[in-house]
């Protein structure tokens, strides 16, 4: 009692300060007002909670009076006149083509590509920090960050002599509220009533093409019009069904926007292009909300008020239900032939948008289908958590309409209505003496729940710091010292293995338990990503890619709950780059470069935003450049050389900011290593040599101390032996083979230091596989046969510890195959013949297995039965005509097999086409010259 007591009390007291707090906080908000420093409704909200409801109602009716003495007109700005023919940066005006407040927009030409663009021009300002130009480059990041089919792109920004302007898509065509003022509809600006002066002005400038508006590019007035006088843009939208594909793919291009936290905050007719093909476009992101943009007060008037949601009206904060709404609104306007809501004044239209219901679609409009009225209607309920909670719901909907599915959005039932019309009429409400009734019961059962959703709450809580604190043990284990270990090592035992497995599953088991805790399937999540990537560095490939895959599911189950995390989006992203390295071993080239393609797409909006997020930086410069290997290792061996130029932007930009990262240090060496290689395979020694030795110079600081990790002297090493084979190429010296007895010997020495590192051996069995090769061409035929074994025992240890990966077969059979063309010169034709066959017996069923993914075992085929039919007669294994008509019929069609799963044969294989010897009793086959010619298309 003495507790109830004292709350009377203090609730007295507080009644009795209502009228004076109220006074202080509405005096602060003008002052600030006056001031030029306006302060945020939901800031000043923040400092009053205790008279909230009370502010919040006197804020918006001085919004209404605000709106109705000072409407919101901006000063027109005194803009720049080119004329045909000036010249501003890389752009020649050809003619103006629109004219605003705050600029004008020509049609011009770029002049570096030849090209016609829509060029906006703003005026010189005396401060970077005008609102305008802060405006115009908020506009200019906005759509920067997007690429979506139905948003106008940005091809070019920049200033000059003191005028800003950027340049964007040429649109041929019209916006929709030109075109729906042309069919003689009510004509509306900014939601008033326009006197019939107005309406004679607005039809002369549609008529000379002087249209109040940016990025429209509209034709002579002929070009309008048909021949019969009508509109010809307007018969691509004059069924209903023309006009729900044009707002769904509008949607579309929305949900895209807010995907990367961009709302718009402009929807309207004039903002949305029409071209002549009947494609619609979204433009002027002049006013968007960019993700931790403070470019706008939460309560300035954002955007034309008929359009404007109730939110924005009332000055609160918005999402991309706000765009949803002005998106339903211009909807119900295209449908019906006329506007939402029409005042006399701003204040009543204000009133309208915040508290009445437009006419009912049907009634303006007879023959709109009932489904299609529902969807228009929740697309503008007033209350946000009553219409489609995203773009994309509000798209999907329309595409049911669109294929005669049913619809999600349901009619609302007069309860409902009810309900709705309640809480636009608090005060009316709130006389009825039902309520007095319900609020008697809630306080009856409210004390009976408390205790029950504590005690649930317990429970919640309890789990949740059970699986805090599993995570912080797993985190230590496998991306503490296991992951250290692991990424010198590549070794682990079967206990360490046994305890983070464990682990794992202890976890999962947690996660499975509450689905829809998205912390918790973020945990499990990374902890799986951990556990998939060290399960893949020790040759449990397909369990690392289940793994993977898990994880994936789990993030993107949270993406759609959190699509603006940056957190979720990093990690997703992280997951796919480490499914592709998985892939990657068991040469699913294609699916690996769909998964480090899926990392960058992630990766590239985000980093666009952060780009102080160095750790996700790494991701995605390693993404980029393994996206190139994936695509030399399918066939095209050019293709990966602009990913890799891509990559190794991303890693200058990363030492931009950490000069001394040695992990950007290593990749930029390894990246250089891979872009050698393209250069050498085009024949270009030069330059590839050039660029091995920049590889050297990035990372010799990292192995210029007694402790260096193995993998910085493993790519140094690989360096020395590219190298070689360049300088080999060039003029024969005795430097090359001592540069690659360098790289051999660095090889070696990791290989003693970490016997089961099987990356590094693969990397000496190549590396001594090209000094067989070398020698082969100085003649040195016993020194090449040496090396060869060598290389062979190598692979073959490989094969024997990892008998699941095709590429250790794949470099025995490349062993025998270069073995036997140095025992054919050396007259040991039996041998040879033993080595050939031993090739095909492995690269037949690679090829049978996996050739329509990878075509080098396709070609191995080709070779080795080239080889055998080479061989003098005695020695081949094709005796008769039919025997080696079929053989030849083998190598024809493998070489097909290999050039249709993506190989494309270089310059060098192309000349031996033409005039080696090797392939002179083919030139004569149909099938071969078939083969020719499909190549040379």
């Amino acid at each position: 009692m003495p507790k109830q007591e004292t709350h009377w009390v203090r609730t007295e007291a507080f009644e009795l300060d209502v009228d004076s707090r109220l006074a202080a906080a509405l005096s602060e908000y003008e002052r600030a007002k006056e001031s030029g420093k306006p302060i945020a409704i939901e800031e000043l909200i923040g400092r009053y909670q205790d008279i909230e409801m009370q502010l919040r109602d006197c804020l918006v009716a001085m919004m209404y009076v605000d709106a109705a003495v000072t409407p919101n007109i901006p000063k027109p700005a005194v803009v720049p006149t080119l004329s045909q023919g000036s010249v501003v940066g890389d752009f020649r005006i050809i003619r103006e083509i629109g004219r605003g407040g705050m600029g004008v927009v020509y049609e011009a030409q770029q002049c570096s590509v030849k090209r016609s663009v829509a060029l906006k021009v703003l005026p010189p300002f005396g401060s970077e920090h005008a609102p305008s130009v802060r405006r115009f480059h908020n506009e200019v990041q906005a759509i920067g960050m997007l690429q979506h089919a139905h948003i106008v792109p940005v091809y070019a920004v920049g200033e000059y002599e003191g005028v800003h302007y950027y340049a964007m898509q040429l649109i041929s065509g019209a916006s929709l509220s030109v075109l729906l003022d042309q069919k003689n509809r009510d004509h509306v600006d900014n939601g008033l009533l326009s006197t019939n002066s107005e309406r004679k002005k607005e039809t002369d400038a549609t008529a000379n093409n002087k249209v109040t508006g940016f990025h429209v590019h509209l034709g002579k007035r002929e070009e309008l019009y048909d021949s019969n006088g009508d509109l010809s843009l307007w018969s691509r939208v004059t069924s209903l069904g023309k006009m729900a594909e044009l707002i769904r793919d509008v949607a579309d291009a929305l949900q895209h926007a807010h995907d990367f936290g961009i709302v718009h905050r402009d929807i309207k007719p004039s903002n949305l292009l029409l071209d002549r093909k009947g494609k619609l476009w979204v433009a002027d992101f002049g006013l968007a909300k960019l993700p931790g943009s403070e470019l706008t007060a939460t309560n300035d008037l954002i955007g034309t008020l008929r359009y404007m949601s109730p939110e924005q009206v009332a000055g609160r904060s918005v999402d991309g239900r706000s765009d949803v709404y002005s998106l339903g609104v211009t909807f119900y306007e295209l449908i019906t032939g006329s506007p939402a809501f029409v005042a006399e004044d701003r204040r009543a239209l204000l009133r309208k948008v915040m508290e009445e219901e437009p006419v009912l679609p049907r009634r303006r409009r007879n023959g709109i289908p009932r489904d299609l009225e529902t969807i228009c209607r929740k697309s503008i309920a007033k209350d946000p958590s009553e219409r489609y909670q995203s773009a994309g719901e509000f798209r999907d909907d329309l595409q049911r309409f669109l294929r005669d599915e049913p619809i999600v959005a349901r009619r609302a039932t007069w309860m409902e209505q009810s309900v709705r019309w309640c809480r636009r009429y608090p005060v009316v409400t709130g006389l009825l003496a039902a309520l007095l009734i319900a609020v008697s019961c809630l306080a009856v059962l409210s004390s009976r729940l408390v205790s029950a959703n504590s005690n649930l709450q317990v429970a919640v809580d309890r789990a949740a710091d059970a699986r805090r604190q599993l995570f912080k043990a797993l985190d230590s284990v496998i991306s503490g010292g296991a992951e250290d270990h692991l990424s010198s090592q590549k070794e682990i035992s079967p206990r360490q293995r046994e305890f983070y497995e464990t682990i794992v599953r202890q976890f999962k088991i947690l996660a499975d338990s509450a689905p829809m805790d998205d912390n918790a399937q973020l945990e499990v999540s990374a902890a799986l990503t951990a556990l998939g990537g060290l399960k893949n560095r020790i040759g449990d490939v397909n369990d690392a890619e289940t793994i993977l895959q898990d994880a994936i599911t789990r993030q993107s189950s949270v993406q759609k709950r959190r699509p603006f995390d940056a957190a979720v989006i990093a990690g997703l992203a992280k997951s796919y780059w480490t499914l592709g390295h998985c892939l990657e071993q068991k040469d699913e080239w294609e699916k690996a470069a769909e998964a480090f393609e899926s990392a960058v797409t992630l990766l590239e909006p985000l980093l666009q935003q952060y780009p102080d997020r160095l750790s996700d930086q790494r991701v995605f410069a390693s993404a980029l450049i393994s996206i190139g290997v994936t695509r030399q290792n399918s066939g095209d061996v050019g293709a990966g050389m602009a990913t890799f130029q891509s990559g190794l932007s991303a890693l200058e930009a990363i030492l931009a900011q950490a000069p001394h990262d040695p992990w950007a240090r290593y990749s930029q060496a390894d990246c250089l290593h891979l872009i050698g290689r393209v250069l050498a395979d085009r024949g270009d020694y030069a330059e590839s040599k050039i660029t091995y030795e920049r590889g050297l110079e990035s990372i010799a600081p990292l192995i210029a101390g007694p402790e260096t990790e193995l993998h910085f002297r493993t790519i140094a090493a690989k360096l020395h032996v590219s190298r070689a084979l360049s300088i080999r190429e060039i003029d024969s010296s005795h430097l090359a083979i001592d540069e690659l007895t360098i790289g051999i010997d660095g090889l070696r020495q990791i290989i003693s230091q970490s016997a089961g590192n099987h990356s590094v051996r693969r990397q000496l069995g190549l590396a001594i596989l090209r000094a067989g090769q070398w020698f082969h061409s100085a003649g040195e035929y016993e020194k090449a046969i040496e090396r060869f074994t060598e290389a062979e025992e190598t692979f073959q240890r490989l094969v024997a510890d990892q008998p699941d990966r095709p590429n250790h077969r794949h470099n025995v059979a490349w062993v025998y195959e270069e073995r036997s063309r140095t025992l054919v010169e050396s007259g040991r034709y039996a041998a040879a013949r033993d080595d050939l066959l031993e090739c095909l017996k492995i690269w037949e069923p690679l090829s049978a297995e996996n050739g329509r993914s990878n075509p080098w075992y396709a070609l191995g085929v080709a070779d080795a039965a080239t080889g055998l039919l080479r061989l003098p007669y005695e020695h081949c294994v094709y005796c008769t005509d039919d025997q080696r008509e079929a053989a030849a019929g083998k190598v024809v069609d493998h070489l097909k097999r290999a050039y249709a799963a993506g190989w494309r044969p270089s310059a060098k294989t192309l000349r031996e086409y033409d005039a080696s010897e090797k392939w002179e009793a083919f030139r004569s086959r149909d099938d071969f010259v078939a083969y020719l010619a499909m190549i040379e298309k």
